[in-house]
């Protein structure tokens, strides 16, 4: 088995090479797009701001997809039981308001200052 590639690598492979091509076309885009953002007047603090905004969108919108799939997952997998393993605890979605408070302090920290 060692040094034979299975078709399930070679499947994985191309989605690998797959993604990384839709990665750097979306990247290149996005580079045409700035530049564009930049010659149009905008300043590099504008930019980065529209950046900013972009990725904190894009990750609020992943965190809320993740606990969406979650909640509709975690049922069914819990009434699945596999022999002599404990059953999944129910999925209880409760915000810790001090680890809230402190990531928000930390998100404000670390943000760009106006000037």
């Amino acid at each position: 088995m060692i040094g034979e590639w299975s078709k399930q690598t070679y499947d994985n492979i191309g989605l690998d090479f797959g993604s990384r091509q839709i990665g750097c076309i979306a990247g290149a885009m996005r580079q045409r797009d700035l530049a564009i953002r930049l010659a149009l007047g905008a300043s590099r603090a504008q930019v980065a701001r529209l950046l900013l905004a972009d990725s904190f969108l894009l990750s609020m919108l992943g965190a809320v997809g993740v606990l969406l799939v979650t909640a509709w997952l975690t049922p069914p997998l819990a009434q699945g039981r596999i022999p002599n393993t404990p059953a999944l605890p129910p999925f209880n979605l409760h915000i810790d308001v001090r680890l809230a408070l402190y990531m928000l302090a930390v998100a404000f920290r670390c943000s760009p200052r106006q000037r």
